[in-house]
């Protein structure tokens, strides 16, 4: 880009040249510098996103002669005007500009794409003719794709149906890797779009064998049985789209569970829609000057309560707060953003569609007042001392408070079952939050005898937090049952990846993502600190204990690896090659068990300093082999950790027998020289594991034996189980 400029000034002696988006116009020299007018008249012309054909062509219509008004000034005619004679949306404007910007068109540029498919081996060379040959095709398309590439799948279906609704002749040059190290492909790939009625020549999609029940929303694909598979939804950034109903674990789907001959059926639903956006602070004369990094704001509808709230994050000024249909105000958090920060202008989000485009928040200091007021540690000493007193007021009061005043999540209340001992009222108690995550019906059974562990030893009123992008609705149906019985509350929270991060497309790594990345933006911004427990644990000591414990001014504490057992010696990465050169005296800690202060982690933003880490690591492939744990033990020299006493996670791999006596909990992390199953290992070594296992498992079946048999008293005539019904307000996709 800079090459072409120079080279496009050297031509054009005293000229400018504008870029934006990729766009280059020229400004001719002229005797007027160029001011902020001009600046703002090329950022109006680069909104215009629809041109008329003699607005295009930049060159005067039939109806100019007729209407005085037309506008065929030139690019520099249209710069010398005031900005009181510049319209919001100026065809003239956008003629003259985009004439210029296109010039280079006409040196026939644009016969290159035809000229490499002509040159490429006929071996190579693809062409999807136009649908009705003898007539007219408007377009035809170019294009240099890998057929061995995820892309090429995703493409295939989009190029078909762009051929279908405009006759047109689709060339391609394929460009396959000639040297692989490991298969290319390792999914099965079906698109569901919404495809015409019919062709142009008249022919009915549905009676094409490709497309035949893809019109129907409908993908079938035919497994192979030695494999295991996991069913995954591609859709657009801004869906939540997860499981309704599915009998089968689509996480680890197999030939042999489903049966010879018999199908897997899975129906989605489109949960949620999410609205994407930045914020960023304008100075005096309205341009902006930064993000609004830590601002702090909620969105409802008019007179009513929040809807959602959401926390700005440093990173390119980039939020998101769920958007159902409708009109929302937006209202900056009472406290820190609302004494610092003011709206620019009142604007409300609207959500009147299902691709819904970023919005943009803008707002301006208070008079005397700095963005730096936001991270003022007295600030936070306060707001954490009135958060922790709030929670000891009551237990009921706390629920009140908290969800009464905000509708971000939907809370799942049930009255708690906690010992009291020693006189100590259930009203001091403080609420501890315990957040985890699973994925698979295995794991989410360990989940759930985690919950339970954490339950029986724990005095202190629960509230778990789990992941909803990665749960079956096995799991969903079940943990109200687990919760009425054992007495706790819960919720499913879920942060949709930002489209700017570098994604993951392996299912278990973005877990292992989500587990760090979005700890600042995941929970309501009245939580202020959260445990994270893995799944495959058993919890053998009051979790109190973790949840008072002083970090001594660091934002987390992690539980160092154990290294009490010489039997895996030659297994611990961390102590040979990089990881021993890059730790140096520090260590390194294991992601099963740690503590955030949700306070302090905001007020640092160690949740952009985690996020622009990842971004720059993830750009290679081999980095992160242990994601979310290599991540945090790799950013310890700007984000330190507090090191949890060994005993609060005791692992056989890794810890000695020795040990085990005054474990606080027992993780089953995978053992590398046994390679011993979760279920197996954990009835050899954790001796209450009988126990929890069969309480679950009683639970487990009470539960789906009760719908099993609400679906056979509500069975359809033919022998078809009705649909589940969907919650209010959601439609079945």
């Amino acid at each position: 880009m800079a090459a072409t400029a120079t080279n496009v000034l050297r031509k054009h002696p005293g000229a400018a040249l504008w870029t934006c988006n990729g766009r280059q116009i020229l400004l001719h020299a002229s005797t007027d510098p160029i001011v902020a007018n001009h600046v703002q008249v090329l950022e109006r012309l680069e909104l215009q996103l629809d041109v008329g054909s003699s607005a295009a062509s930049g060159e005067p219509g039939e109806d100019d002669e007729e209407d005085p008004q037309a506008s065929t000034k030139t690019l520099p005619e249209w710069l010398k005007m005031g900005e009181e004679a510049v319209p919001e949306v100026a065809e003239g404007l956008v003629a003259a500009a985009r004439s210029a910007a296109l010039s280079a068109g006409s040196q026939g540029s644009y016969a290159l794409p035809a000229r490499i498919f002509e040159m490429a081996p006929p071996e190579l060379r693809l062409t999807l003719a136009p649908t009705m040959p003898d007539k007219a095709s408007p377009l035809k398309v170019y294009g240099l794709i890998n057929p061995l590439s995820e892309i090429a799948q995703s493409a295939s279906a989009a190029l078909a149906l762009f051929g279908m609704f405009f006759n047109t002749e689709v060339n391609l040059v394929l460009s396959p890797n000639i040297k692989v190290s490991a298969p290319p492909l390792k999914r099965f790939y079906r698109e569901v779009v919404s495809w015409p009625e019919k062709l142009i020549d008249g022919r009915s999609v549905s009676s094409l064998p490709l497309l035949a029940g893809l019109k129907d929303g409908n993908a079938e694909v035919i497994l192979s049985p030695g494999n295991t598979f996991t069913a995954a939804l591609h859709v657009l950034p801004t869906w939540l789209v997860t499981a309704h109903r599915a009998v089968h674990d689509m996480d680890n789907l197999r030939g042999a569970d489903v049966g010879v001959g018999n199908w897997c059926d899975a129906v989605y639903m489109l949960r949620q829609l999410y609205t994407e956006g930045q914020a960023f602070v304008l100075d005096s004369e309205g341009w902006p000057v930064e993000p609004a990094k830590g601002l702090q704001f909620e969105v409802g509808r008019k007179g009513e309560s929040s809807h959602d709230d959401t926390l700005v994050m440093g990173n390119h000024g980039y939020f998101q707060v769920r958007g159902d249909p409708g009109q929302y105000e937006v209202r900056l958090k009472a406290g820190r953003s609302n004494t610092t920060f003011q709206l620019a202008r009142q604007q409300d989000l609207e959500v009147t569609s299902y691709i819904t485009p970023p919005f943009q928040l803008r707002v301006t200091l208070r008079e005397g007042h700095s963005s730096k007021d936001l991270f003022e540690e007295r600030q936070v000493d306060k707001e954490r001392s009135e958060q922790q007193g709030g929670e000891r007021a009551s237990w009921t009061n706390w629920i009140s408070s908290f969800f009464g005043s905000s509708q971000q999540h939907q809370q799942h209340q049930v009255a708690p079952q906690a010992p009291v001992s020693g006189g100590e009222a259930e009203e001091a108690l403080p609420t501890i939050h315990i957040f985890s995550v699973a994925s698979g019906h295995l794991y989410e059974k360990l989940l759930s005898i985690m919950v339970l562990s954490v339950r029986k030893t724990t005095k202190c009123p629960l509230h778990f937090w789990f992941i909803d992008n990665f749960l079956s609705p096995r799991f969903k149906a079940f943990i109200p049952r687990l919760a009425e019985r054992y007495g706790f509350s819960f919720d499913f929270v879920t942060y949709k990846w930002p489209s700017w991060l570098n994604p993951q497309s392996e299912k278990q790594r973005l877990i292992w993502a989500y587990k760090v990345l979005f700890l600042d933006v995941l929970f309501p911004l009245n939580v202020p600190k959260v445990i994270f427990v893995d799944a495959d644990q058993v919890v053998r000591a009051d979790v109190r204990e973790l949840w008072d414990m002083d970090l001594e001014g660091h934002v987390y504490g992690w539980v160092p690896m154990g290294d009490s057992n010489p039997d895996t010696e030659g297994f611990r990465f961390w102590k040979q090659g990089y990881w021993q050169n890059h730790l140096g005296p520090l260590k390194y800690h294991i992601a099963a068990l740690y503590v955030v202060d949700l306070i302090e982690f905001r007020r640092q933003s160690i949740g952009d300093t985690l996020r622009g880490v990842y971004n720059m690591l993830s750009q290679d492939p081999n980095s992160l082999s242990n994601l979310e744990q290599d991540l945090v033990n790799f950013a310890q020299r700007n984000v330190p950790i507090f090191s949890l006493p060994d005993e609060w996670l005791w692992c056989e791999t890794w810890c000695s027998q020795e040990s085990k006596a005054k474990a606080k909990t027992i993780d089953l992390c995978q053992n590398p020289l046994t390679k011993e199953p979760k279920i197996v290992m954990a009835r050899r070594i954790i001796s209450e594991w009988a126990t929890y296992h069969d309480q679950v498992q009683k639970l487990l079946e009470e539960t789906f034996n009760d719908a099993d048999e609400q679906r056979a008293g509500s069975s359809t005539p033919g022998g078809k189980s009705p649909t589940t019904p969907l919650p209010p307000g959601h439609n079945e996709l």
